[in-house]
């Protein structure tokens, strides 16, 4: 090859090179893109596991809620510039306040209930890297292409099928349905009496009740502004106590696991509702005016449904061996005192009074 060819070859072959190159450099936003979303599937698929083989005990296989709160919320999703659902996106600072919210209520736990601390660093089970494959999986999917709950369902049914259908294909004669199979599992593994289970008394940290109803009330398809999570600093403040002064009348109401004392009839008029705690996990006091049964009230994600309810009167979560007061205007009728933390009012905390 003569050196007018090899020249020839030689600028063809750079200017492939630069091609390729230039191909690369355009193609490479687009190539973290979908990298990244390929890296977040798979911390979300080790999430589902995760969950699967941990939390659904409590929370069930669909987060929908049980002994402990409903977390397949949409409070707590967060998204992207551009994502398919066509909501606003998540500004940064909220979607780190709400991270941070559900990364140190796995790692900690919550005083007081039956969540337990989770992280290694303070005597859990779990990696820092495995709980954040459980945040991942609970902000579900940023692209809002796909529910990643999918992916705890479809994880909940494969490790169902090969540990009861088997047993259930012996009980049948026949090899049993997917709703059978689920339907034997919520048997086995959903917890229905927490009476076994271990109050958590210490834990690295706590978030005051009205930032966790923050976190959980927030709205992610509203629009910037609209939804922001502005309280992100753990605390237990104590509140300040109820003016009691003018109130017609006090009353105690004792709470313990699972039940709620009250004398009735009640006095009209305002009522100073001094409420103890005497049990051994936090609680929380609500009133509402209807006859319907102490019982009678729709549950939804593991607690009473208070859609359509007016709620008189709010003591949100306190700790066990403790006193709270609030105060309420009561006229004639029927009323409903009860405890909402997930799984409480099914246990029996609730109770109707009659105020003359």
């Amino acid at each position: 090859m003569n050196t007018s060819k090899q020249v020839n070859v030689m600028i063809g072959l750079l200017f492939v090179s630069f091609l390729t190159i230039v191909g690369y450099l355009f193609n490479e936003s687009n190539r973290q893109v979908v990298e990244t979303e390929e890296i977040t599937h798979r911390n979300a698929e080790r999430g589902a596991r995760l969950f699967v083989q941990n939390c659904r005990t409590c929370h069930d296989l669909e987060g929908t809620g049980g002994i402990g709160a409903a977390i397949n919320n949409k409070a707590f999703w967060i998204y992207e510039e551009g994502n398919a659902a066509g909501v606003p996106a998540t500004p940064e600072g909220e979607a780190e306040a709400i991270r941070k919210y559900l990364r140190e209520t796995i790692e900690c736990g919550r005083p007081g209930t039956y969540m337990a601390t989770w992280s290694q660093r303070f005597g859990g089970p779990l990696s820092d890297t495995q709980v954040n494959h459980l945040v991942t999986l609970l902000t579900n999917d940023p692209t809002g292409k796909q529910d990643f709950w999918d992916l705890v369902i479809e994880e909940g049914h494969h490790a169902d099928e090969e540990q009861f259908a088997t047993v259930l294909e012996e009980e049948l004669g026949r090899h049993p349905t997917i709703e059978e199979i689920t339907e034997r599992s919520r048997e086995v593994t959903v917890v229905i009496d927490p009476t076994a289970l271990t109050v958590n008394t210490e834990s690295c940290g706590n978030w005051a009740p009205e930032t966790k109803a923050q976190f959980r009330g927030r709205d992610p398809f509203a629009a910037p502004g609209e939804a922001t999570t502005t309280v992100v600093t753990p605390a237990t403040p104590t509140p300040p106590p109820a003016d009691v002064s003018d109130a017609d009348a006090t009353v105690m109401v004792q709470m313990t696991e699972w039940d709620m004392i009250v004398d009735s009839p009640l006095p009209s008029g305002k009522i100073a509702f001094q409420v103890e705690n005497a049990g051994a996990v936090a609680h929380e006091f609500k009133v509402i005016r209807s006859d319907v049964a102490a019982d009678g009230l729709p549950i939804e994600g593991g607690k009473a449904n208070e859609g359509g309810l007016e709620i008189l009167a709010t003591i949100l979560e306190f700790p066990g061996n403790s006193t709270q007061v609030t105060t309420v205007d009561l006229s004639p009728g029927q009323y409903l005192l009860f405890c909402n933390v997930p799984a409480h009012y099914q246990l029996g905390m609730a109770i109707s009074v009659t105020v003359e």
